[in-house]
């Protein structure tokens, strides 16, 4: 390790809030599937930026359509529209089984969005009482508070308690799990299909 890779790993412990653990490296750039290191060392990518990155790194096809967009317009709050906006969504509502889409910024604000639907779904359709959700050991759905209180680590994490109320645990893969759990009042059940 080059004192160029210890410095800035030092400065990091300094800078950063250590909410993930270091790893020994410095990432500089990515290619495709690869990352590169400050030392040129080549990894593999497992992480994809906690799979944010699926498609890669540095692909021709998507510089040159981000290159596109930030010459024209670098965003659009969702009170705006725009016509990139809308043949997205048409894309992927004639594509899916879904009617609507709803654009979002991150994974963890996809769920907050998820957990407010199904519990107004829930109020209306149900009962005012219907607010339990079963989510499952050792998942991980998001840094947020109700995305936080769907992940069980909320319960070796109690500093960041109260979580919101009315979540519970099955065994991922066990059916019987999740049958005990289920009541009148149950009104979603969130799976993450691959637990990372």
């Amino acid at each position: 390790m080059t004192g160029n890779t210890q410095a800035l790993l030092d400065e990091t412990k300094e800078l950063l809030v250590n909410t993930y653990a270091t790893q020994p490296i410095v990432l500089e750039r990515g290619e495709g599937c690869y990352v590169y290191d400050v030392e040129g060392r080549k990894y593999l990518d497992f992480a994809a930026g906690i799979a944010v990155a699926s498609l890669g790194h540095a692909a021709p096809v998507m510089l040159k359509a981000l290159q596109e967009q930030a010459s024209q317009l670098m965003v659009a709050p969702p009170s705006f529209v725009t016509k990139a906006k809308v043949d997205c969504a048409r894309l992927l509502v004639d594509n899916s089984c879904f009617d609507q889409i709803f654009f979002t910024n991150s994974g963890t604000e996809a769920i907050e969005a998820c957990i407010k639907t199904v519990r107004k779904w829930a109020y209306d359709n149900k009962s005012k009482k219907c607010s339990d959700i079963i989510s499952f050991r050792k998942s991980f759905h998001g840094r947020s508070y109700g995305a936080g209180s769907l992940t069980e680590k909320r319960h070796s994490q109690p500093y960041f308690a109260p979580y919101v109320p009315g979540v519970h645990f099955a065994e991922f893969n066990d059916l019987e799990s999740v049958r005990k759990l289920i009541t009148p009042n149950v009104c979603a059940i969130f799976i993450e299909p691959v637990q990372g």
